[in-house]
């Protein structure tokens, strides 16, 4: 059994607060959630979830014909760091990077801004808080899509949570503090 190495909270902050720094411009929001944010002695990961600030560049092509491309600099960050050393590449997708920095395990989820306070939620939930939010939007009717919710007959979200706090309301639960979390 593969079992993750546990670090300690000042090492994770040291490492997250890196990722921070050069992530923080690329996004438009941006957030260290997990154990770190419940404020956890030990950590074994670093999960952040943010918003790109995605960018146009003009692409001028073999033909001079100009083309629109938008950038990830998120992607672009993670790319970059790669070739320094400090980023072992494990998985990823256009909505996702899991990696190790300097041997620590990193995800970073990437949101559009309405879905920004359900992923934050979602991200900063112990596993049995989570299951709890879980059952409640079953209950409502709805299941976790990537990482948006969708109604299970319609298909439809219910609608924006770009703030933890929105999507708390629409569970009908009192928002906490992410270190009261637990259960």
């Amino acid at each position: 059994m593969d079992t993750q190495e546990i670090i300690s909270k000042t090492e994770a902050l040291h490492h997250a607060h890196f990722i921070e720094f050069h992530l923080q411009d690329k996004c438009t929001k941006f957030s260290v959630c997990g154990a770190i944010r419940r404020k956890d002695d030990l950590i074994s990961e670093i999960d952040i979830v943010c918003s790109p600030d995605y960018a146009v560049k003009r692409d001028f092509s073999l033909f001079d014909s100009k083309m629109d491309v938008t950038t990830n600099p998120v992607k672009e960050w993670v790319h970059r760091e790669m070739h320094s050393d400090s980023i072992e590449l494990m998985a990823a997708s256009d909505k996702l990077f899991c990696f190790k920095f300097h041997g620590v395990p990193v995800t970073i989820y990437m949101v559009d801004e309405q879905n920004y306070g359900l992923a934050q939620a979602i991200h900063t939930a112990s596993n049995s808080y989570f299951k709890r939010m879980e059952k409640s939007w079953i209950s409502l009717g709805y299941e976790l899509k990537g990482l948006a919710l969708v109604h299970k007959k319609s298909g439809l979200p219910p609608h924006p949570f770009p703030t933890e706090k929105a999507f708390f309301n629409w569970l009908n639960w009192t928002y906490k503090k992410p270190e009261l979390r637990e259960n």
